[in-house]
């Protein structure tokens, strides 16, 4: 803090301009319209960050000359609804609040504390608050006086000599004595640990202290302004000397030594002997002034109880008739050689400015033909021709010595211009015509009735080229008695209001409603809003010493660069002009210029621009527009997590699931608020700066978890950018799903739901297995005990029979039919022995395929021929079956019908595929036919169903005398063949191999 106030220190002394009256100033106010949240503006202090304080009775608030926020309050007790009497803070930075009520506070780093010592604060209402140079703090209310040392209250009260019940105001001397105000006593010091009464304060109640650096002491008391330079010299200053009211409630000493006091009745200003009042007439939001600030820009505050007032120093100077003009009707405004600037006005008469205020010189009792000036023209002997509606007078020596009108040669009374040539002859432009005034008589010098007789406008000194004079006719040199018509647009020329010669013998001319025109050289260049100008209707023209044109219109005031405007007319540019607007609120409430008066812009020798307008006069000195103000101090002030208030200079840890954050910033400078540009960045979100233009709040939703950084910087109205010291942080923690492993948990997640699906899949498949087999082996029981049974009984009875049957013939047909059973008995045990197996073949397919086929052939007169692989792929035990039984059929088929003399069987692994092929050279029969019937053949129709139900194709390929083909397609899903080579074998029941 100490570094910031040194830093403010070493700038230039800002103050309002002493040299202005306060009507001159810019006044802003803040109501309950305005959004001021409590108008009872008790105390307001700048902090050492730069930023506004203000205590209400409702509250304390931070304001930044846009909004008004609370306090930020993150810990302790609210500040809302707690009246508040005085504000003070510590080097510590340390707010302390004197509360009415609930005694003292302090505010902290978002931390309200109520105070609490080993003694405990003695007051509930405190009234004032006074830090001393020694770092002790002193405080005053209802019971007497505390100090503040070592942590530790000392009370101060009748005991002790304090004869003030009701401490209001405390004041540190220039030699350290404590001065303490209030009721009853009205005035003590404190010295040396001693308290003693000042004679002078007795039956008065003091309000408010001021201790000068000279020594002296300020009171405010009921009883007017006191001041005390040492014992027994005491002035007063009350409503007599101009005080508005004799009760004083506050007081402040200015940066330049200025004393502002605030009364009951208004503020006042006192600069030696002067006082200076405003109040509620001058724009005041109420009358009680109860607390004064001045800021590090030199803008006073002031609060009453009615609102907030800002007073600041315009970029420009009115002159209305606050200051002393007899109306605000503004007319022609002139400067004399000698350097007095004249004012006329239109039904007030003329008007002299002294350099602060204005004051009327002349008017109709004084002698002038009318109070309507239209003209004005100063001789070089500071003679002053004005020029009315009644004809034109000459003022000299605070008199009017002479008045010509039509009875002196004038062609009308109605003067509307004024000039005097290279030889100090007067020209005259009337509504009737243009005369000559040389001092004896009024002349005619043209006699052409285009100027003679024509309406002239303006009446413009051209040094050797002669004079301008534009009349309804068009715009004319006049060069010894002689007419040059300039060149342009005749229509354009008719309605020619304002002339102005540029430094390079230029012509610059302005109409209403059709823009400006360049003349040079003798070429035409014309200007209008399409290329750049604020405004079409121009009345005056003037050219500053920065080679600005300036000029006024019914839209307010606005000026180019004159160079630039050359450039864009010799072509050299392109268009729009680079165009100057001067904002209301910096000049009058409404900027509009005057008409029909010349001259209606004047420029002074000091290089200030004067304006006539119908709300007075306006004077801009183009050297002091931009105004250096200090470099803004930027800081986040505002932080909150889903609504809720964090302390923005802190790292802040904010837990997972905050969808919003709201990050709100200011500058503190109050000169032009609302000028100030902001940018800003969120490291870690933000690419790059984000221009905010002059909001002053950044929000960010769903953010992804991490760190970030906020950033912000702003800048003056055309100034460099200033960055907040110390950025936002803030760590936004990740919900579990968030985290880096959230992603390995998922992927284990998925993977134990696919492991469970597949094995509830496996345990499912495994009890249709376990049911498949269990009814498989309740088959083969079945079929054991009861078909195969009872065949082996039939066969065992035939056998015998067999024995007693002599009759060759008949024995052998019996011994055939005991072979066929015998070979029925066996392919029986060889199902039960299937059905029983629940794991397959235990010899593998390939082997059981040649048992199964040697078994069907034995017993035939048939040639086999196997050709099937080493070893056979590992295949489900329902593949193995059914492919099999396919075989078995087929095989058992062709050995039985087709008269086969070869079968061929051959199991053939492929890429992905494994073919089972069954093939014989018998008598085959008609595809066709045999689907027709196939209802009949239900070992085809089995072989299907077989296919059907292991996923494989079956194709049956025969035809009459060329054999039989069956032959099964499996898919090896998910299986492999074991690469080993096939081998081939051929068999038949004689052995041959």
């Amino acid at each position: 803090m100490a570094v910031a106030w040194l830093l403010i220190a070493t700038q230039p002394a800002l103050a309002l301009d002493s040299q202005r009256t306060l009507t001159q100033a810019l006044l802003r106010k803040w109501q309950i319209q305005q959004g001021l949240p409590q108008p009872t503006i008790t105390v307001i202090i700048q902090g050492a960050d730069g930023g506004l304080w203000l205590g209400t009775q409702a509250g304390l608030y931070q304001f930044d000359g846009i909004r008004f926020d609370p306090a930020l309050v993150v810990e302790g007790e609210s500040l809302a609804d707690i009246w508040i009497n005085d504000l003070c803070e510590d080097s510590q930075g340390r707010l302390w609040i004197a509360t009415r009520g609930e005694g003292l506070l302090y505010l902290h780093d978002g931390e309200v504390v109520k105070h609490t010592s080993p003694v405990g604060f003695p007051m509930q209402n405190v009234n004032c608050l006074m830090l001393s140079r020694q770092g002790e703090l002193w405080a005053g209310g209802d019971g007497g006086l505390a100090v503040y040392r070592n942590d530790t209250f000392r009370k101060y009260d009748h005991a002790d000599g304090l004869h003030i019940p009701i401490v209001r105001d405390i004041a540190q001397a220039a030699d350290d004595s404590i001065w303490i105000g209030g009721d009853g006593s009205g005035l003590m010091v404190w010295k040396d640990g001693t308290l003693s009464n000042h004679p002078d304060a007795d039956r008065r109640t003091v309000n408010t202290l001021l201790a000068a650096a000279d020594g002296s002491l300020w009171a405010g008391t009921n009883r007017g302004l006191l001041k005390i330079d040492g014992p027994g010299i005491t002035s007063a200053i009350t409503t007599g000397e101009g005080l508005p009211d004799d009760t004083v409630e506050c007081l402040l000493r200015a940066q330049d030594g200025v004393l502002w006091a605030g009364t009951r009745n208004g503020l006042c200003r006192i600069i030696g002997q002067e006082v200076e009042a405003f109040g509620t007439r001058e724009g005041l939001t109420q009358s009680a002034v109860l607390t004064i600030c001045e800021d590090h820009e030199g803008s006073l505050w002031v609060g009453t109880k009615h609102g907030l007032n800002q007073l600041s120093d315009r970029r420009t100077l009115p002159l209305t008739s606050t200051e002393g003009l007899p109306t605000n009707d503004a007319g022609p405004i002139v400067q004399a050689p000698s350097g007095q600037i004249w004012v006329g006005t239109l039904g007030g008469g003329l008007a002299r400015y002294d350099g602060r205020r204005c004051e009327v010189a002349a008017n109709r009792r004084a002698g002038l033909p009318s109070s309507r000036l239209h003209a004005l023209a100063a001789g070089k002997t500071n003679d002053l021709w004005i020029g009315t509606d009644k004809g034109v007078c000459l003022w000299r020596d605070g008199e009017v010595v002479k008045v010509l009108n039509i009875k002196d040669g004038l062609p009308g009374n109605d003067v509307a211009c004024l000039t005097f040539d290279d030889a100090s002859r007067l020209w005259i432009g009337t509504r009737r015509g243009l005369v000559r005034y040389d001092g004896n008589s009024i002349e005619r010098p043209i006699s052409d009735p285009v100027v003679a007789s024509a309406r002239i406008s303006v009446l413009k000194n051209a040094g050797q080229q002669g004079l301008i004079a534009s009349t309804s006719n068009g715009v004319f040199l006049i060069r010894d008695d002689k007419l040059t018509p300039l060149p342009g647009d005749e229509a354009w020329l008719r309605e020619v209001h304002a002339i102005e010669i540029g430094p390079e013998g230029e012509f610059w001319l302005a109409s209403r409603g059709r823009g400006l025109m360049l003349i040079k050289d003798g070429e035409v260049s014309l200007f209008t809003i399409a290329d750049g100008l604020f405004d079409d209707e121009i009345v005056g023209i003037a050219i500053d010493d920065r080679d600005q044109l300036w000029m006024g219109c019914s839209r307010g005031i606005f000026s180019v660069p004159r160079t630039q405007v050359l450039s864009v007319a010799r072509g050299e540019r392109a268009r729009p002009l680079d165009c100057f607007s001067l904002s209301p609120t910096e000049g009058l409430r409404t900027v509009e210029c005057q008409r029909d008066v010349q001259p209606a812009v004047s420029r002074t020798t000091d290089g200030q621009i004067w304006f006539s307008t119908i709300h007075g006069v306006l004077v801009i000195d183009p050297e002091k527009l931009q105004r250096e103000l200090p470099t803004p101090h930027v800081e986040a002030n505002r932080l909150l997590v889903n609504g809720e208030p964090m302390r923005p200079n802190h790292p802040v840890v904010v837990p997972p699931g905050t969808l919003n954050v709201s990050i709100g910033y200011t500058a503190h400078t109050y000169s032009w608020p609302s000028r100030t540009s902001f940018r800003y960045q969120l490291e870690g979100f933000d690419k790059d700066w984000v221009y905010a233009g002059t909001r002053r709040d950044a929000f960010y939703t769903n953010l992804s978890p991490g760190t970030y950084r906020f950033r912000v910087s702003a800048a003056n109205f055309g100034g460099s950018w200033s960055e907040a010291k110390l950025p936002v942080e803030i760590t936004l923690r990740a919900a579990f799903w968030q985290t880096p492993w959230f992603p390995l948990l998922l992927g284990l997640l998925a993977m134990g739901t696919v492991w469970l699906i597949l094995r509830l899949r496996v345990l499912r498949v495994r009890a249709r297995m376990d049911a498949i087999i269990s009814e498989r082996v309740r088959i083969a029981r079945e079929l054991h005990d009861t078909l195969i049974q009872g065949f082996s009984g039939v066969t065992m009875q035939m056998q015998a029979v067999s024995s007693q049957v002599n009759d060759p013939n008949l024995r052998k047909s019996i011994h055939d039919v005991i072979s066929d059973a015998g070979a029925c008995l066996r392919e029986a045990r060889q199902s039960v022995a299937g059905l029983r197996n629940s794991q397959g073949t235990s010899m593998g397919l390939a082997a059981a395929l040649e048992q199964a086929a040697r078994q069907i052939t034995e017993t035939r007169d048939v040639r086999l021929h196997l050709d099937l692989p080493a070893a056979s792929p590992s295949l489900p035990v329902e593949v193995e079956f059914n492919l099999l039984r396919i075989a078995q059929e087929a095989i058992t088929n062709a050995a039985r019908h087709s008269h086969a003399r070869t079968i061929d069987v051959a199991l053939t692994p492929k890429p992905g595929r494994l073919a089972l092929r069954v093939r014989d050279d018998g008598v085959g029969f008609s595809t066709a036919d045999r689907e027709r019937s196939d209802h009949r053949h239900y070992g085809l129709i089995g072989m299907r169903e077989r296919s059907r139900q292991i996923s494989a194709d079956l194709t049956i390929e025969s035809r009459p005398g060329a054999g039989t083909t069956i032959l099964v397609d499996l898919p090896l899903t998910g299986h492999e063949t074991n690469g080993a080579p096939p081998h081939s074998s051929v068999y038949n029941p004689s052995g041959d191999t």
